[in-house]
């Protein structure tokens, strides 16, 4: 039986050329195993070796100004042809391949996987011009002489000696998302490899929260991949476009009250918005134009699993078929939410360590994508008589141990009419204890969880305030 070879792509060449370009401790980690004869691509083989040729000689990636430079002072050396292919190639990487995050721990991964199979393929292809010769010398030296390419074994780390470790230990971590106001102040930096948890009792606000970091992700050139469980795609989605949008989902005739912090009086007041139109899709299109060019070549991807419910396993291989066809990967994941998710395979019986198993497997997922994951969790029923924490957790509390941050959602019933949440964070050293509680105004109608954040302590009238609403929704 004849087997067709598949092609390999050389979407991973341009994202090796990228990292050449953009990315000092990438190439750091690469320098042991690239090697640039293995590239297909000419013309990217080409512009990879003048970028590390240049690396080596000043220690330092090359710009993509320079690579211009260089292309330029090389023009009479190549065909016409040749360099119009460079030029073109220079301007496409330029284009889509420089982004302002470049996820380094994956795609070093990811370059040591493609050059590995690259070796293998010309291996092969040694062999079989070596088989169809009937030239078994040939073979021999193919196979004898052939190199695996694989990162260097991890060695211990010398800390008497081992400079270059030491320096990296002072190196800040960059935080990958962007949260405005008080609030983002309070939950500190989140960085790769975090998984931020997200507590409440039903109905407190948890897929509100959990889209506004998809928001917050993407206004921060995050590539997002969010996976809805228990609600529809399109229902969440209008959800989205909603807050993108300000506008309701159906027409809100009435003027709209909204709790507002005078940040001068140190009060807190009712302001009232005129009446707004229901979102329409002719919002949708044109707040897609204006997110395109907030978001500098970073994309939201949505993915609805609330027909078969799916688990970890079944999101990873949805993340690997991206990448694969399409090269789309997440620097931020999103499950809507964890709790719901259908239990591993050769999960245990215990529904409780299956819950255990679910959330160490999206803690390993942030570690092995070298991403943020974000989820959320149900909090026990004694919430709804009282604020809710950790100790609340419902089920499991190694769910908490898990998490690198976790988020308490909590609301009064006249919190709730009056439209506020509070806010309390635990896992991060920097969230230090403090009897002290954020507040958060939020806007459901317009889709707006998170509009203003502030300290309780900050706000002189805010018990007189909230007891000014009752219970059914009305002001007193």
């Amino acid at each position: 039986m004849a087997f067709k070879t598949k092609q390999m792509s050389t979407d991973k060449e341009k994202l090796i050329l990228t990292g050449l370009i953009s990315n000092h401790d990438y190439i750091k980690q690469i320098k042991a195993f690239i090697n640039i004869e293995l590239l297909k691509s000419p013309t990217l083989k080409m512009l990879s070796n003048w970028a590390l040729e240049y690396y080596t000689q000043f220690d330092k990636p090359i710009t993509i100004d320079t690579l211009w430079d260089v292309l330029e002072s090389n023009k009479e050396f190549v065909e016409e042809e040749v360099y119009k292919q460079l030029q073109y190639t220079t301007e496409h990487i330029e284009e889509h391949y420089l982004p302002r995050l470049f996820n380094v721990e994956y795609n070093v991964k990811q370059t040591e996987k493609y050059l590995a199979l690259r070796s293998f393929e010309k291996l092969k292809s040694n062999l079989e011009t070596a088989i169809i010769n009937e030239d078994p010398e040939e073979a021999e030296h193919s196979l004898s002489t052939f190199k695996k390419v694989e990162k260097p074994i991890a060695r211990g780390i010398d800390l008497l000696h081992d400079i270059e470790f030491i320096t990296s230990m002072f190196e800040d971590q960059v935080n990958l998302i962007d949260i405005p106001g008080e609030l983002g102040k309070y939950l500190g930096d989140i960085y790769r490899g975090d998984l931020v948890g997200i507590g409440g009792v039903m109905k407190s606000g948890k897929t509100w929260t959990l889209g506004e970091f998809g928001k917050w992700a993407l206004f921060s050139q995050c590539n997002v991949a969010y996976f809805t469980v228990e609600m529809k795609d399109f229902i969440m989605a209008k959800r989205l476009f909603q807050g993108f949008s300000a506008k309701p989902k159906k027409e809100y005739r009435n003027n709209l009250p909204v709790a507002f912090y005078d940040e001068k009086q140190k009060t807190i007041r009712t302001k009232f918005y005129s009446a707004r139109k229901a979102l329409e899709d002719s919002d949708v299109r044109k707040m897609q134009k204006k997110l395109l060019k907030r978001s500098y070549g970073a994309t939201f991807k949505m993915y609805d699993l609330s027909d078969s419910g799916g688990n970890v396993e079944a999101i990873n291989t949805i993340l690997d078929n991206e990448e694969y066809h399409t090269g789309f990967v997440p620097d931020v994941v999103i499950v809507d939410y964890a709790d719901i998710l259908r239990p591993e395979r050769n999960a245990p019986k215990v529904y409780r360590d299956q819950l255990n198993q679910t959330w160490l497997s999206l803690k390993w997922m942030a570690q092995q994508r070298n991403c943020v994951v974000v989820t959320a969790s149900q909090l026990g029923r004694a919430g709804l008589s009282r604020d809710a924490g950790v100790a609340d957790i419902s089920d499991d509390i190694r769910k908490f141990a898990h998490a690198s941050l976790w988020i308490s959602l909590n609301k009064t019933k006249e919190e709730h009419v009056a439209g506020i949440i509070r806010i309390h964070a635990d896992g991060r050293y920097e969230n230090h204890a403090s009897n002290d509680e954020l507040i958060c105004t939020r806007c459901l109608e317009v889709g707006r969880p998170f509009l203003q954040s502030v300290w309780k302590s900050d706000i002189l009238n805010y018990d007189e305030y909230i007891n000014g609403f009752s219970k059914d929704g009305d002001e007193k």
